[in-house]
């Protein structure tokens, strides 16, 4: 068993076993350093993954993914509306 601390002093982790996944690791320590800049990177994986506690692992957040890009598409969407809407407006003026 590993356990993981994060700088304050607060336990932040159990990792239960004898083997763990290089990712589960990693994941556990960037949860540990919340408060500090961490690279864009982690905190992307961090945004797409949930930790598990009955799996004792890192699982893919599917819901907060489709989420996202469906926020995103729906201002695109809009988006396109308004630029197309301009774009007419300007060939009508001239």
């Amino acid at each position: 068993m590993q356990i993981i601390v994060s700088p304050e002093g607060k336990i932040t982790r159990y990792l239960l076993g004898t083997d763990f996944l290089p990712f589960d690791i990693k994941m556990a320590l960037v949860e540990a350093q919340s408060g500090k800049v961490s690279p864009t990177i982690a905190k992307m994986l961090k945004f797409c993954f949930k930790y598990d506690p009955d799996g004792r692992t890192y699982v893919l957040n599917i819901t907060r993914i489709a989420g996202t890009v469906m926020i995103i598409a729906a201002f695109g969407f809009v988006g396109v509306l308004v630029y197309s809407k301009r774009k007419k407006e300007v060939i009508n003026k001239a």
